[in-house]
């Protein structure tokens, strides 16, 4: 072991130190269009803080110091501290070594930061004992890379060392429609080959999957060939490019992995004959309780399978129905589907208001409307006739399906919470919704009356009455075609002796049709030319 140092010998190595770092002439100049080099040595007690700052760039994150390759022209910068404290930058030689102000140079080409680090401090370990060293990345070094394949702009891009696959990508315009992602190659000059699986780094965050580049490398882009589909409840369900030696397992982690609804259980796997491209087999997996780990999982994957993961019907989903209007607390309730009842919930909605109207309540079964029955397809089908191209029943039938709520259920609310008929009450639905009116005490009067509106119902009153009310008939109104239009039904009925008008109905007084007087003299002339030929021939006959 050599002897220590003594004072002096450490005051002239350490200045030895410092004037080597600071005087540049044994760096190497950077390559162009890199920033030069910082000329300043710092140093003191204790070892600075930070390194010297690196340029405004564009980069993904933190440089790796693990996975960082150190190659001609990086700008590195080197602080010591203990028997010297200084930081000075240090340029990586075209021949691939730094030059140590002590002990010769060191080859780093290839070297990860960290490994470039380890081999300083052994350099410099055999001349100075109790002195610590970081070696730092400042600038990285400028690259040329060739991008060939499926991507929008072939071609040589100059980049940073620091860039990763997926941006010198983006560089040639990025992928087209048919580009694989998953087979990406990466060669550099010596002709290793990695493969690059942008899809998989894109969906996992897995970084190992997307390096970074080096000098002359090449970066080829195939086409997609094999895809494979994943169907039902997984958090990304599509169709993916399969690539060799993928599992069950790779396609449902590429997917997002199941929902919590799926059920493992039973796995469908649908795989088409390799002799025989139109017929296709179908088999089930168990993947419960394997935590993707299973030989089910493992199962290899072929392109064009398909796979299907079934869910729990209604997972986590309680059935519920709304109530709105004239209850005590509107809004909406959970219920046991097919075990709460109308009255049930009105009574959880703490019962009518004093003023509901029982008879124009309604229960809408929204799920119903949902499927189309055969009856909605015939109507359908009747709507895109002309009157006279239908029978006298399909325009009936036409005619009472209009006026009838597809979703509506036939229920007597007064019989059921006036009365207390049970045998009235309705089992409910999950999305039902039940609307209970406010009462409106008053009936329309519209069409050919002096004053149209709304006038006060008043019971026992008939349709004249409520006219009269309007102000009465206009000049124009066509008072035998004057009509009641329920409220509840919308049916149109003649206002005779036992027709009742309810809160809400509608008096309908419609306008008599113009008379053109002009026209009808035209056709009482051009009847009376044709009598009179017609006279004037049988006259000449009778001659």
């Amino acid at each position: 072991m050599r002897a220590p140092l003594g004072a002096r010998g450490l005051v002239r190595a350490g200045l030895g130190i410092l004037v080597l770092l600071t005087a540049n002439a044994v760096v190497p100049a950077p390559v162009s269009g890199l920033p030069a080099a910082p000329d300043e040595t710092a140093v003191g007690s204790r070892p600075p803080a930070t390194a010297p700052a690196l340029p405004a760039g564009a980069l993904d994150g933190p440089v790796g110091r693990d996975e960082y390759l150190v190659g001609p022209y990086d700008v590195l910068a080197l602080s010591l501290w203990g028997e010297v404290n200084a930081t000075a930058p240090l340029t990586v030689t075209p021949e691939g070594s730094l030059i140590l102000p002590v002990g010769g140079t060191v080859e780093v080409a290839g070297l990860t930061i960290a490994g470039a680090e380890q081999a300083v401090r052994r350099r410099l370990a055999d001349y100075y004992h109790d002195i610590e060293l970081t070696l730092s990345l400042v600038t990285p070094r400028t690259v040329i890379v060739h991008v060939t394949g499926a991507v929008k702009e072939p071609g040589e891009y100059t980049v940073s060392a620091a860039e990763r696959v997926s941006g010198v990508v983006e560089l040639a315009g990025g992928l087209l429609a048919t580009s694989s992602e998953r087979l990406i190659s990466l060669r550099n000059t010596r002709g290793a080959e990695r493969l690059v699986d942008l899809l998989r780094y894109r969906r996992l965050g897995d970084l190992s999957w997307n390096p970074l580049i080096m000098e002359g490398s090449v970066v080829h882009v195939p086409f997609r060939e094999e895809t494979a589909a994943i169907l039902g409840p997984v958090n990304a369900p599509g169709e993916y490019e399969v690539v060799p030696g993928d599992r069950l397992r790779d396609l449902l982690e590429l997917a997002g992995g199941p929902r919590p609804e799926a059920h493992l259980g039973d796995v469908e796997i649908v795989r088409f004959r390799e002799n025989d491209p139109l017929r296709y087999d179908s088999f089930s997996v168990d993947l419960a309780g394997e935590g993707g780990d299973g030989a089910a999982a493992a199962i290899g994957l072929r392109g064009g399978d398909r796979v299907f993961v079934h869910g729990v019907e209604r997972w986590r989903r309680d059935a519920r129905v709304e109530v709105r209007g004239e209850v005590r607390f509107a809004g909406t309730y959970s219920i046991i589907e097919g075990d709460d009842t109308l009255s049930d919930v009105i009574a959880r909605a703490g019962g009518l208001t004093s003023v509901a109207d029982l008879a124009r309540a309604r229960l809408r079964r929204q799920a119903a409307g949902k499927f189309q029955t055969g009856a909605e397809r015939q109507v359908e089908l009747l709507e895109s006739f002309e009157r006279q191209d239908m029978t006298y029943e399909e325009y009936a039938f036409l005619q009472s399906q209009r006026l009838e709520v597809s979703d509506e259920v036939s229920v007597d609310f007064g019989a059921l919470l006036l009365a207390g008929d049970r045998s009235a009450d309705i089992v409910l639905l999950d999305e039902d919704l039940i609307e209970i009116p406010r009462a409106l005490s008053v009936v329309r009067v519209s069409g050919a009356v002096k004053s149209p509106g709304l006038v006060r119902f008043a019971p026992d009153s008939d349709a004249e009455d409520y006219i009269e009310l309007a102000g009465n008939y206009t000049r124009d109104a066509d008072r035998a075609r004057t009509r009641i239009v329920k409220s509840q039904s919308g049916s149109r009925l003649r206002p005779n002796r036992g027709t009742t008008i309810e809160p809400g109905d509608i008096v309908w007084v419609p306008r008599a049709k113009e008379r053109d007087w002009w026209e009808i003299t035209k056709d009482l002339l051009s009847v009376g030319g044709q009598v009179a030929t017609i006279y004037i021939i049988i006259q000449g006959i009778n001659k």
